[in-house]
């Protein structure tokens, strides 16, 4: 009973104790956690009646729940005293547990373990402080700053994938000057020259030239020598420039083809002319036309500015033709010029030319399409 005065007043002493009390209600009323005590006893061995209770309970083979209800009513059935006990043990292990332990990794053996702490006592000796800051420094080096060998990984796979998307876009967008050197015209035409009698052939106008093995259509309808309508002409074949005359005739007729055009433009003979370059003087070629085939014999091989609009109308043989392509093959930097005169049939017996007086002229020579690039953003 609490001792007062006259007035009820509890004296300081009481007052004092129920405070000491208060305090040793809030330690003992709860217990060590039975995984500690299960660490406290792999750690140092039973060296009393509550320790020789829970190594009985490690050894039962119960689960971890049914342990931890076993200890917690094993520990509420003690006296204070007792309790006190618990943790003065407890407390005792916490403080060995901190001593400072050697600089030397060491292997320590103690009693079998129980089933929770075996699992955590394992981790343990996988993930010591020394393999954690050893997998810390193989990633970071002095004030967390990426190592050098990270730095040069990172470069060169940043250089790497840079370097393959540009060249990628390159490729797309300037191809033709890498497949040029693969490309094959059709092969329909014998390797031989051609010298004919003037003996009819098929109506189909088409351009054979035996030493690059090429035979390709001839395009004779376009009527308009504005840019547009020579290239949609190119997409289908060999083109017979507007005004310039027709085989046949005592007159030039020039003919265009593409040398080489981006893979991704319409039309099939992007190519047609890619080894016309091979040509040289001596070298002859046939036109079929309205049933006739007419040859043509090279006199003259040269490479010209675009601005060079005079070959489309010069004639310095009475009876020729002309054979226009970019140069080199994949560009529209230049032109290559063949101008040849006929030699079969005889040309005496040619019509008059059918070109006008004062046919219009265009600024340049007609050039490879627009580029992939150029026609992809309107440049």
């Amino acid at each position: 009973m609490t001792s007062t005065d006259n007035d009820n007043t509890p004296k300081p002493q009481d007052a004092a104790a129920n405070l000491i009390r208060g305090k040793l209600q809030a330690i003992y009323g709860t217990e060590p956690d039975a995984i500690q005590e299960e660490k406290e006893i792999a750690d140092s061995g039973v060296h009393s009646k509550h320790q020789k209770y829970m190594a009985e309970l490690m050894s039962s083979g119960k689960s971890l729940p049914d342990i931890q209800v076993a200890w917690h009513e094993y520990y509420q059935g003690l006296d204070d005293v007792e309790k006190h006990q618990v943790w003065e043990e407890f407390y005792e292990q916490q403080g060995r547990v901190v001593q400072p332990q050697p600089a030397a990794e060491t292997t320590v053996t103690s009693q079998p373990l129980g089933p929770v702490y075996e699992a955590l006592q394992g981790e343990e000796k996988t993930n010591t402080m020394a393999d954690l800051h050893k997998k810390i420094v193989k990633k970071v080096n002095a004030n967390g700053k990426i190592q050098k060998k990270q730095h040069v990984k990172s470069i060169v796979f940043s250089l790497g994938f840079a370097s393959l998307f540009t060249g990628l876009v390159f490729f797309i967008t300037n191809n033709e000057r890498f497949i040029t050197p693969f490309i094959q015209p059709s092969v329909n035409a014998e390797a031989s020259p051609i010298i004919t009698d003037g003996s009819s052939v098929g109506p189909e106008p088409v351009i054979i030239i035996p030493k690059i093995n090429l035979e390709a259509p001839l395009i004779t309808d376009i009527s308009d020598n504005s840019e547009e309508a020579i290239q949609q002409g190119l997409e289908n074949g060999v083109t017979l420039y507007p005004d310039t005359g027709k085989p046949g005739e005592k007159s030039n007729p020039t003919f265009f083809g593409h040398s080489s055009n981006n893979l991704f433009n319409k039309g099939a003979y992007k190519f047609v002319f890619v080894r016309l370059h091979q040509l040289e003087i001596g070298d002859t070629y046939a036109i079929n036309y309205n049933g006739v085939q007419y040859v043509y014999r090279i006199f003259s091989r040269e490479v010209v500015e675009p601005t060079r609009v005079d070959v489309l109308y010069a004639r310095p043989k009475e009876v020729m033709s002309t054979l226009i392509t970019c140069d080199p093959p994949g560009t529209s930097n230049k032109r290559l010029v063949l101008q040849a005169e006929q030699i079969s049939p005889d040309p005496v017996a040619n019509s008059t030319s059918t070109v006008p007086v004062e046919a219009e002229r265009p600024a340049e020579i007609p050039s490879n399409a627009p580029s992939f690039l150029s026609q992809l953003f309107g440049l």
